[in-house]
């Protein structure tokens, strides 16, 4: 078949990466889980005050946040993916850690994260010298 007949040949590998909202989705995502964490670390009587759970979990939102941050820049390719493997765990282990202090609105907001995420590993971005 000739090109004419099947369109345009585009490669897989065309793409700058992932779709261009979700690595900001994943970096607001993280935000959101962050500011309910701290919220919850230094309030008193909130149930998680202080401890090393919390602190842990804060710990893993802002990894999420300046990975995120950094996905959003990087373009197809090698570091990309070893972000997103890093991201992947991160959020999982985040989550995890979350749901073991009860911080369901910040469960929440990882749950979006680890979406974005999931589009962020899977769909590809436009191919270079198209428009939308």
């Amino acid at each position: 078949m000739t090109e004419s007949m099947t369109g345009p040949r585009t490669s897989a590998r065309a793409g700058t990466g992932a779709a261009p909202g979700a690595a900001t989705l994943i970096a607001v995502a993280a935000l959101v889980a962050l500011v309910i964490t701290a919220w919850r670390y230094f309030t008193p009587l909130s149930g998680v005050t202080g401890t090393a759970g919390a602190l842990l979990t804060m710990v893993g939102d802002v990894a999420l946040l300046i990975g995120g941050i950094v996905l959003a820049l990087l373009p197809g390719g090698g570091w990309r993916v070893l972000f997103l493997v890093l991201a992947w765990i991160g959020g999982l282990l985040t989550l995890l850690a979350t749901v073991l202090l009860h911080g369901w609105s910040s469960a929440a907001a990882l749950v979006v994260l680890l979406l974005a995420l999931l589009i962020a590993t899977f769909v590809k971005g436009p191919a270079k010298g198209t428009h939308p």
